[in-house]
């Protein structure tokens, strides 16, 4: 089975081969725009404080920080969306360590822009066992300074 980061680099090549020259060099302008402009230093970090939020899991029922933090530890993953497959990759390598991140007490959380009812398509298409939330407007992504539209 490949890693991740090996199953991430054959889907990149499976796409440049298949698109337009000039989008392909679009998309690269912008991967190394954006890795140039970004600061480590600014990125959430183990025990960092994580801001207040009510949010609507892949069923519409609301979710708050607190209850998610009741369980114990929580990894939050922000994703684009179902509609991107380098996120749904790396959904399902997610979901391969969620019984080791369990034993220590911690509970994985997936968060996308979409509405409910396309959390719970993400949820079923990739088998996910743990929660998705639906971060409608970008909210809690914009607290935590992680929104970004990558296009001009």
């Amino acid at each position: 089975m490949a890693t991740l980061t090996e199953q991430l680099s054959q889907l990149y090549t499976d796409i440049h081969t298949t698109i337009p020259k000039e989008i392909s060099e679009k998309i690269n302008t912008m991967l190394s725009e954006h890795s140039a402009s970004f600061d480590v230093s600014k990125a959430a970090k183990a025990g960092d404080k994580l801001p207040d939020f009510k949010i609507k899991d892949a069923f519409g029922k609301e979710v708050s920080r607190d209850e998610l933090l009741a369980g114990g530890n929580i990894v939050l993953s922000f994703y684009r969306g179902e509609w991107c497959p380098y996120c749904n990759l790396e959904l399902r390598a997610l979901q391969k360590i969620v019984p080791e991140l369990a034993a220590n007490g911690t509970t994985l959380v997936a968060i996308s822009p979409e509405l409910p009812d396309q959390a719970f398509v993400t949820s079923q298409k990739n088998e996910l066992k743990f929660p998705v939330l639906s971060d409608l407007g970008n909210g809690l992504a914009r607290k935590r300074g992680i929104y970004h539209l990558g296009c001009r």
